[in-house]
């Protein structure tokens, strides 16, 4: 078994010093010991300079390569002509004024007689109303009156004749 005689000599000694100054000595061997010499500053500088030019250069090769490849271009004279208008956008329009509509008879439209934003006057005809179903009413209402005046005849002929009462 080995004792470390040189730090029990080094108590013995030092036993009448103050406690201050002997850490403030050891303070200052491990300071001399540990002391970085200057190339190694150097060394540190100049590794860190070429890790940034690397990073530099690589990002800069990156932006390179995302940059679009140039599109080829013609050309072509300017000339002057009409050209038609078209307007397509995605929206809704409202009318300054707006009426209320109420339909005097029912029935089937068949056709629109105006344009949306155009002006209409009192009397101008908006819609066409299927005909058929009314013509079919008309129809019979006329059989109808023609087989009433032929039963009003006979009727007139019956009693004529003194054939039916006058109250029938």
């Amino acid at each position: 078994m080995k004792l470390n005689t040189g730090v029990s000599d080094v108590k013995t000694l030092d036993h009448g010093a103050p406690q201050r100054s002997r850490s403030s000595q050891m303070k200052r061997t491990r300071a001399a010991n540990q002391r970085i010499p200057k190339w190694a500053y150097l060394l540190f500088i100049i590794l860190a300079a070429f890790v940034s030019y690397r990073i530099l250069q690589h990002r800069a090769a990156e932006i390179k390569t995302a940059q679009a490849p140039a599109r080829p271009v013609t050309v072509a004279k300017a000339i002057t002509k009409d050209v038609p208008i078209y307007l397509d956008e995605i929206g809704t329009c409202a009318a300054y004024e707006t009426v209320q509509l109420q339909a005097q008879v029912s029935g089937k439209i068949i056709s629109r007689q105006f344009q949306d934003g155009s002006d209409v006057k009192k009397g101008d005809p908006l819609f066409t109303i299927d005909p058929r179903p009314y013509q079919a009413v008309l129809d019979q209402a006329k059989a109808q009156a023609a087989l009433d005046q032929v039963t009003l005849k006979r009727q007139e002929d019956l009693r004529a004749r003194k054939v039916i009462s006058q109250q029938d």
